[in-house]
């Protein structure tokens, strides 16, 4: 229960949403809770670890007797798939000490240090249960768990405090719950999450808002954008941007108009102050579903600093802009203008908008993400970056090149591999790895000197070629061909590991900044699926991958040299991955902001 005079109007309408019909008493200590109990113990322990990728259990703790009431193993066996089946099973059940049981394992961990970092084993199982206690179909008994264990330590001041103060005695539970609330769409619980914005917590505040977007409450728009004013971090501001973006598109209720002119004018404030491209790229999106004229101006201002001053810093040391902040900026106003010119003249954008200005409207939004290789009105071609890789234009200041030089690179290009023990050819002709090294260089070789780069090789180990990015000048030029040149490929391929590694490059943290990397673009060229490494599930790596990009805002393109085949499965038949290699590699791309090309 909320402590403190005036009670939120969640604890008195919880009990009409919850019949009581569907009050159970403790459950007997049957198999299925046996089994939770057991994995439970062990899990709060420390005692389970997810290392188990080759797809392999030898001691599960799902019972025989168990194993009848679900279906069969999707993907690897590994114990976060088991675990995935038992949180499914309760939540099929839903009884009230189910939903108590399942909020514990998002709970848990959480305190400990390192319990929320992202990449642990605390983090990885949080989050394979959220989807069981996420979205409105969630089953009555789970909901009042989650929404009751959020609430509690919610402490509400008296009404004729003279400084009226929110707390929450737990605001980590309340951040962990917050989102998983306001995905079950219930307008009864707006004001608890409005409440929690006014606690003195800028995580807890972020939480609220994403609970709040994820409800669809338009009427919430203005609360939520004003907490932009108490963040410090870009990945804070990627949270509140999502949670704006979905506000501006909420039918029940809509946002009123005097909101969304509010809600403009604060997300442009922050894009000028902010000297953070992370932080300004987040916000990009928001400008480009509210659609105000008042945008227009601010956009081409920031295209004009960025090239009066390209290698401006903030406070924390991070870039003000970067290759890829110019191309989303110039996206954006493209999105909103129906009318294109390169980021390097900000001058035409400035010289057309004096002459637009007056009478002008905004275009209607399309639905579709603007070319950046469109022409201008008057006719010149727009294309922002002289060099490319396999077809895919660099439009980043700092690159990271991640490249497969497994054994299956010796391949034919062009050619499927077969599956099996294969006979590598030999001679003179167009491998893979040959044609990836001739792109790579290219693509190098076509950056300026105001660009920096770094390469990551990798087969059964991932191996980093610099320990920070280099100036692209002819020296490092140079230096990248004669190691390429010594690269043979052969070994396994630890994809994930290799991803892992470019993304963190110049691994020094920063005073401010929350991501060790300057890093803005990345390519990853591959041709086939992650056998060696720290995580072999594709999917895993998708989520982790994403997670950690979130903030990061790093573009990921992704090329796939190879052709569609079918998720692999083992010779009984038993699914290994749940996805193909192209699915993978074009899923990595699009949850990344970036191009997917497959080369057959």
């Amino acid at each position: 229960m909320i402590s403190g005079q005036k009670p939120l109007i969640l604890a008195s309408l919880l009990a009409l949403t919850l019949p009581a019909a569907l009050a159970s008493p403790r459950q007997r200590s049957d198999e299925l809770t046996k089994v939770f109990r057991s994995w439970f113990k062990d899990y709060k322990a420390g005692k389970i670890e997810v290392g188990d990728e080759q797809g392999t259990l030898s001691k599960p703790y799902i019972s025989a007797a168990l194993r009848t009431q679900l279906p069969q193993w999707f993907g690897r066996p590994t114990r976060v798939n088991e675990a995935r089946q038992i949180f499914s099973l309760m939540r099929k059940r839903a009884t009230e000490e189910d939903g108590q049981n399942l909020v514990d394992v998002v709970l848990v961990g959480a305190k400990k240090r390192g319990g929320l970092l992202i990449g642990g084993t605390y983090y990885t199982f949080r989050q394979a249960v959220l989807p069981y206690l996420r979205g409105p179909e969630t089953p009555p008994n789970i909901k009042k768990a989650v929404v009751e264990r959020m609430e509690s330590g919610l402490v509400v001041p008296r009404p004729d405090a003279s400084n009226p103060v929110w707390r929450h005695k737990d605001p980590t539970t309340a951040r962990l719950l917050a989102p998983l609330v306001g995905s079950y769409k219930n307008q009864l619980y707006r004001g608890t999450l409005e409440a929690l914005l006014k606690v003195d917590d800028p995580d807890l505040q972020i939480a609220a808002a994403k609970g709040l977007g994820r409800m669809g409450s338009g009427n919430s728009m203005e609360k939520v954008s004003e907490t932009l004013a108490n963040l410090k971090y870009h990945d804070q501001f990627v949270e509140v941007a999502d949670a704006l973006i979905l506000l501006a598109k909420a039918t029940q209720p809509k946002a009123p108009e005097e909101q969304l002119v509010h809600t403009l004018r604060a997300v442009l404030d922050v894009i000028q102050q902010q000297k953070n491209w992370r932080t300004r790229s987040a916000l990009l999106p928001v400008l480009a579903t509210m659609r105000g004229k008042a945008s227009v101006p601010v956009l081409i201002g920031l295209l004009e600093e960025a090239n009066a001053n390209p290698k401006e810093k903030g406070k924390s040391g991070a870039y003000a802009s970067s290759g890829t902040l110019l191309v989303d900026i110039a996206e954006t106003l493209k999105d909103l203008t129906g009318f294109y010119a390169p980021t390097n003249q900000p001058e035409r954008w400035r010289s057309w908008w004096e002459k637009q200005e007056d009478g002008f409207k905004i275009k209607p939004a399309t639905g579709t993400r603007p070319d950046r290789t469109a022409k201008a009105k008057d006719g010149k071609e727009g294309k922002t970056s002289a060099s490319s890789f396999f077809g895919i234009p660099v439009t980043g200041s700092r690159v990271v090149f991640i490249l497969d030089v497994s054994g299956s690179m010796l391949w034919y290009m062009g050619r499927r591999m077969p599956r099996g023990p294969v006979q590598l050819p030999t001679g003179d002709y167009e491998s893979r790895i040959k044609r990836a090294k001739q792109e790579l260089l290219s693509a190098i070789n076509g950056m300026t000197s105001d660009d920096k780069f770094n390469v990551v090789f990798f087969s059964t180990k991932a191996r980093v070629w610099k320990k920070k990015l280099v100036v692209a000048n002819k020296s490092n030029k140079k230096s990248i061909a004669d190691t390429v040149a010594r690269i043979h490929a052969d070994g396994n391929t630890a994809l994930y590991d290799a991803v892992r590694d470019g993304l963190e490059i110049k691994a020094k943290r920063k005073p401010g900044s929350r991501y060790a990397s300057d890093v803005d673009e990345v390519f990853l060229l591959s041709d086939g699926a992650p056998t060696a490494g720290e995580i072999l599930d594709m999917q895993q790596i998708l989520d982790k991958i994403r997670s950690f990009n979130r903030g990061a805002r790093i573009r990921i393109n992704t090329i796939y040299l190879g052709t569609k085949e079918p998720a692999p499965v083992t010779a009984q038949g038993v699914p290994i991955q749940s996805l193909s290699t192209d699915q993978f590699m074009k899923r990595l791309a699009e949850q990344n902001r970036g191009k997917f090309r497959m080369v057959k």
